[in-house]
């Protein structure tokens, strides 16, 4: 468990929800969220998170 806690803190999920992990983190991820649980909770919880903040932050493009 102390490995899966320390892959959730090392910051790819968050990599990878921001879309700039690269292709082997990536690939990674979806392994590592397939195979545990935690991690998979853990990255709906970061892009729900990202949505949320997305959504009250935007900004309406300016008429041209």
């Amino acid at each position: 468990m102390d490995n899966i806690s320390s892959y959730i803190n090392s910051g790819v999920l968050e990599a990878y929800v921001l879309g700039v992990a690269s292709a082997e983190e990536s690939s990674l991820v979806e392994q590592m969220a397939s195979a545990h649980p935690e991690v998979r909770e853990e990255l709906e919880q970061l892009q729900l998170s990202m949505e949320q903040y997305a959504s009250k932050h935007r900004v309406q493009p300016h008429a041209t």
